[in-house]
């Protein structure tokens, strides 16, 4: 109950709460209906999330993220996650953040200066796992030429991973975009 009336607490509360806290914090933001306490306590505790806090802490400090939120929330999950470099935290990311706000990451990752590995892999998901989805990332204008190159490997590794699907060999066989994407890209 003191979450709500003080979200700011809930920072503290992490740090200060001992090894407990974060289960604790995690049970309450799922439970909690009030969306405004919601986004304080996301606002209040993102910044200052530590690594092995951010398994339990992230699916619900993510629920329910408003549009107005997302570029600066990546910004935030970037900073503190040295990049997305963690495949649990690329995923969470994935599915709450890039799923469903997918051009607001295209957006955000065209500008952040705050490029890695994990971007990619967070951008690779807002585009749909098919011929379409690789024909609208060599579309993709607002990318730089080693960015999109980037998410481009990530996608086809993803694919790969998933099997060899026969469009798939297509487009590598058949589609020269796709080979100078990926061997002509300047960072």
């Amino acid at each position: 109950e003191i979450f709500r009336l003080e979200p700011t607490f809930a920072a503290t509360y992490l740090e200060v709460g001992g090894r407990t806290a974060p289960r604790i914090l995690a049970e309450w933001l799922s439970a909690t209906r009030d969306l405004e306490t919601l986004r304080l306590v996301r606002k209040s505790v993102l910044p200052l999330l530590k690594h092995s806090e951010s398994e339990e802490l992230l699916p619900p400090l993510l629920r329910d993220l408003r549009e107005e939120e997302v570029k600066e929330t990546l910004t935030v999950l970037s900073t503190i996650s040295d990049g997305f470099a963690s495949q649990t935290i690329q995923g969470v990311i994935g599915d709450q953040v890039s799923s469903a706000y997918p051009g607001l990451v295209r957006e955000w990752a065209a500008k952040t200066r705050e490029w890695s590995v994990g971007s990619s892999a967070i951008v690779a998901v807002t585009y749909p796992p098919s011929r379409q989805g690789v024909d609208e990332l060599l579309d993709e204008s607002a990318l730089s030429p080693g960015r999109k190159a980037e998410v481009l490997a990530v996608m086809i590794r993803n694919q790969v991973s998933a099997g060899h699907p026969y469009w798939l060999r297509e487009i590598i066989s058949n589609d020269v975009r796709l080979a100078r994407t990926l061997l002509l890209a300047r960072r």
